[in-house]
């Protein structure tokens, strides 16, 4: 339910362009670039994969050579969140922003509570682990628009009790239903899944929701804003601000 257009730039805004997380996936990678990859990755748990091999066993022999000094050198580290911002500007008449935070253990229910908070011509979104809320129009009243998402982002900190119960109570019909999809799709997939599965999935999300309280989704807010915002634009940026004037 929540998405944006281009996550990819939320993502390099947050955790920086050349992160693992924050760099595309996707593309031709060169000889420096694998070497980058493991410079600042490691190759722990790394999987190659590719397809139109007429010769396996050479295949693999090449692969074997090219990669074998790529030993792991124990766990490796997650990326850390840092906020920032990531701007692409482009011969357009509009302006697209998504503004970003980390959402921890309580990202689907901070999500729930800006689509509450929010409204035309904002939408709130999360992707992987963060959320946020996002906005696009003329570039002409892109300022106004960066306020709006600003104003979205403040009236979900000054959310009364009773507000947060609607967010707990939103989160957890969406996820029950996305369990419950799920669970059914993998039971249909199996007669066996089907005559034992119970959807487990449901009940487990369910209790997950009935313990979570709002003073959790309060403080899970303010950790989130208090860790920095990620400003991700795209389009005619000449009256987008930068992420340091994002205030809330």
């Amino acid at each position: 339910m929540y998405t944006h257009p281009f996550p990819r730039s939320s993502f390099a805004a947050a955790y920086g362009e050349k992160s693992g997380t924050g760099r595309s996936a996707y593309g031709a990678a060169s000889g420096d670039d694998v070497a980058t990859f493991h410079k600042l990755l490691g190759a722990n748990g790394a999987v190659l994969s590719a397809t139109g091999i007429s010769d396996h066993a050479a295949f693999a022999s090449a692969v074997t050579s090219a990669f074998s000094g790529y030993a792991g050198a124990g766990p490796g580290t997650a990326d850390k969140y840092t906020g920032g911002e990531c701007r692409i500007n482009a011969v357009s008449e509009q302006a697209h922003v998504a503004i970003a935070f980390h959402g921890g253990a309580v990202g689907d229910a901070i999500a729930a509570l800006f689509s509450l908070t929010g409204g035309a011509p904002v939408a709130a979104f999360k992707s992987g682990g963060l959320v946020g809320v996002y906005g696009s129009g003329a570039a002409e009243t892109a300022d106004a628009m960066c306020k709006t998402l600003s104003a979205n982002v403040s009236s979900a900190l000054k959310a009364d009790e009773s507000l947060l119960k609607r967010a707990i109570a939103k989160a957890k019909a969406d996820a029950v239903f996305n369990a419950s999809a799920s669970s059914r799709a993998a039971a249909e997939a199996s007669a066996w899944a089907a005559m034992n599965s119970g959807f487990v999935g449901e009940a487990a999300t369910i209790a997950a929701y009935d313990k979570l309280t709002v003073a959790d989704v309060k403080k899970g807010l303010e950790a989130a804003v208090a860790g920095g915002v990620s400003v991700a634009s795209v389009g005619d940026l000449s009256r987008v601000g930068y992420a340091k004037e994002f205030k809330f």
